[in-house]
């Protein structure tokens, strides 16, 4: 069961950093649009970052 876990988050983890990837790119073709992407990467961002940061202290706590 944990390796099953352990995959979603490698699954999540991928689709953001091609998330990111997309977001560059766009604000780089589009830099009039450049504040639009960055009010939509930077919520989406801290939500993945406060859930690594929840994810890792829970596996430190099992520890």
């Amino acid at each position: 069961m944990k390796k099953i876990k352990s995959e979603r988050w490698i699954i999540i983890f991928f689709l953001y950093i091609l998330f990111t990837a997309a977001c560059s790119c766009v604000s780089i073709i589009f830099p009039a649009r450049r504040i639009i992407v960055i009010q939509v990467w930077y919520p989406i961002s801290v939500v993945v970052w406060i859930c690594l940061a929840v994810t890792a202290y829970k596996a430190l706590e099992n520890k």
